[in-house]
């Protein structure tokens, strides 16, 4: 079952999905090769993990939900916020139609990219700087996910820094307990394109139990939206993104005296989107939702996250075990956009007031916001929407972060 993208998408054209090719490796049941495979629990590192389970919930002191992949494929959701809709005491704010920059609030707290709680893939931190920018521009791609887990309440305080509000871990794909594979494809409206596909393999060697995935995540779209014409310029229904994920895992479980596990993971995510900032005002939504002013048209933002952890665990005793991580993350955003509206032709005669000479020449700006509440008279609105002259300033967000 695939479900419509966003209001716009009003059904998919064709889909085509070829999946579970070798779904009982995935459960980790034998496909054949008994020898090849390991106890469930060397496969997927549940003490990574917020919760673990949904049986695990019911033993949280604090409220927690858990989607596994099951509750996910119900819906096959590459956006977060249809995903945690199932999920009590989640409010979400949209944003962009895709989820690409969540707005998710647990307990209340503000939604704002998410800032007020700590966003996770595999119990690592993934906002770009959690613990002084948190505000989420990068999410982890809810369509490669196997499961997701909600945290609120006091249980969560040791996942930090956010501690009034919550945690949300994303479960990445885990290496199979034998050999598999998945290839899932579709195809709809606005030229909306999805690929999944992972292969993984699981052995016994002289060194240990081996076990390595490999997958790529690619999803593309024209966008919902329309830009409008202005000028020399046609307008354009080019308001979408595409986005490519690729991720290696790899376990090893040694042959020694007490139980221990290496899992090493390394993934790639770049996005390419046409969004701003700007909006409508409440009568342009009303009448055309689905519009843009013409002076958002170079919109854009470019991101690239690439991820690394290495983890260790080992049973020192019946009741003892230490677990260890070390990760590194390295974010780089560059958000180009429209800021303001440096000049504005208040008299008409096609040329902003800060081009011209002369007395009575002084340039007249304004902020988008302003624009939008009908300042300078509605003429801010007018050089927004391409019907007056104006000088727009873009500039361009650049930041690189590195945890």
């Amino acid at each position: 079952m695939i479900l419509n993208n966003y209001n716009s998408v009003r059904g998919w054209v064709s889909t085509l999905m070829v999946a579970g090719l070798f779904a009982p490796a995935l459960r980790g049941e034998d496909p054949g090769d008994a020898e090849a495979l390991a106890e469930p629990d060397i496969v997927h590192l549940k003490e990574f993990a917020v919760i673990g389970s949904k049986e695990a919930v019911f033993a949280l002191p604090g409220s927690g939900s858990y989607l596994d992949t099951e509750d996910l494929g119900r819906f096959q959701p590459d956006d977060v916020n249809k995903a945690l809709r199932s999920i009590p005491g989640v409010y979400l704010r949209e944003e962009d139609g895709y989820g690409l920059f969540p707005n998710i609030s647990l307990r209340g707290v503000d939604t704002t990219r998410s800032g007020k709680l700590t966003v996770m893939e595999d119990g690592v931190p993934m906002a770009p700087a959690a613990y002084s920018a948190p505000s989420a521009y990068y999410t982890p791609t809810t369509g490669r996910m196997s499961g997701l887990e909600v945290l609120k309440g006091s249980s969560q305080i040791k996942y930090g820094p956010h501690t009034t509000g919550g945690a949300v871990n994303y479960l990445s794909t885990p290496v199979p307990g034998g050999r598999g594979g998945i290839l899932k494809a579709s195809t709809g409206t606005n030229e909306d394109v999805r690929v999944h596909v992972s292969y993984g393999e699981r052995w016994k060697s002289r060194i240990g139990a081996i076990g390595t995935l490999l997958e790529a995540y690619h999803r593309e779209t024209n966008g919902f939206k329309t830009i409008d014409a202005a000028g020399d310029y046609n307008g354009s229904g080019e308001t979408g993104f595409e986005r490519t994920d690729y991720m290696l895992k790899t376990n090893w479980q040694p042959k020694s005296e007490k139980r221990q596990i290496f899992e090493f993971k390394i993934g790639h995510t770049d996005l390419v989107a046409n969004e701003g900032y700007l909006g409508l005002t409440e009568a342009d939504f009303a009448a055309t939702p689905y519009r843009r002013y013409a002076a958002s048209r170079l919109d854009r933002i470019q991101t690239n996250h690439t991820r690394i952890y290495l983890k260790h665990e080992i049973q020192l005793g019946p009741n003892t075990r230490l677990v260890s991580m070390g990760y590194r993350n390295q974010f780089h955003r560059n958000w180009f956009k429209l800021n303001d509206i440096r000049d504005i032709d208040s008299d008409g005669d096609g040329i902003p007031e800060g081009d011209a000479s002369g007395p009575g020449s002084a340039a007249i700006t304004s902020s988008l916001a302003g624009a939008l509440a009908g300042a300078v008279e509605g003429k801010a609105l007018e050089v927004l929407q391409g019907k007056r002259a104006g000088n727009l300033r873009i500039r361009a967000n650049n930041r690189d972060y590195t945890v």
